[in-house]
């Protein structure tokens, strides 16, 4: 068991398969967070993604804080300016 993560990717994201690295999802997993990864462009709502997001870790059991939550996004500045406002 352990905290929530919220992991925020863009749809266009590219990984490289000739590595050695895992999935950022499954790192953390790793690490002992429950994760929750997002994709996101230009056309979805991040709000109702970050809502769904709190929401699944909420109920998910092998999550211990249900209150608050780390998140890492690769996102535009534009998105965390909306986050910081709208929350």
């Amino acid at each position: 068991m352990g905290p929530g993560i919220i992991l925020i990717t863009p749809k266009d994201l590219e990984l490289r398969n000739d590595t050695l690295d895992v999935l950022p999802q499954q790192k953390w997993a790793e690490e002992g967070y429950a994760v929750v990864n997002i994709t996101t462009g230009a056309e979805d709502s991040l709000k109702t993604s970050i809502d769904l997001a709190v929401k699944s870790l909420q109920t998910l059991e092998s999550c211990d804080v249900k209150d608050k939550y780390f998140m890492i996004g690769g996102i535009s500045p534009i998105y965390w300016r909306y986050l910081l406002i709208g929350f």
